[in-house]
């Protein structure tokens, strides 16, 4: 019997998006291991074609600790409820168009990753809240707001 017990980053993802009631991706989980919020093992595989890809394992304890820590310190932070917007990605999403359309009336060139900064200042001073009730940061909002968001034209 191995020290750790590990489970599919599919078994991972599914665990932490039923468990802290929020969206997580790949990217997600593999950003959290490199923060050693919780352990990722990677190995290389070579598949029946020939073809290499890497395969990704998380450790159990660790994810079912970290998950424990996240919810306790969701308990311990009050949240007020009617702070929470219904749709918070379309508020920023609209929030980004209007910051946007600013830039480019200044003849400047705005990037996503440019106007991230100002969403999450955006975001602070309005009180808008994820899901979960935290503030989003830039890199947060850049991650499930902005990579799939397509700028106004114009």
């Amino acid at each position: 019997m191995s020290l750790f017990e590990w489970c599919s980053l599919r078994d991972a993802l599914d665990y932490l998006t039923d468990k802290l009631k929020e969206e997580w991706t790949k990217d997600d989980v593999l950003d959290a291991g490199e923060r050693n919020e919780f352990l990722v093992r990677t190995s290389l595989v070579r598949g029946n074609s020939g073809s290499i890809h890497y395969s990704y394992k998380v450790e159990i304890e660790k994810l079912k600790e970290y998950v424990a820590r996240r919810l306790e310190s969701n308990k311990s932070s009050l949240v007020d409820h009617s702070k929470i917007v219904p749709n918070w990605k379309m508020l920023v999403q609209s929030q980004a168009a209007v910051i946007w359309k600013r830039y480019k009336a200044m003849n400047c060139s705005p990037t996503k990753n440019n106007i991230k900064i100002d969403l999450a200042k955006w975001c602070r001073e309005n009180n808008v809240v994820t899901k979960s009730g935290i503030t989003p940061s830039e890199d947060y909002i850049y991650r499930h707001v902005l990579r799939e968001w397509i700028p106004p034209t114009g």
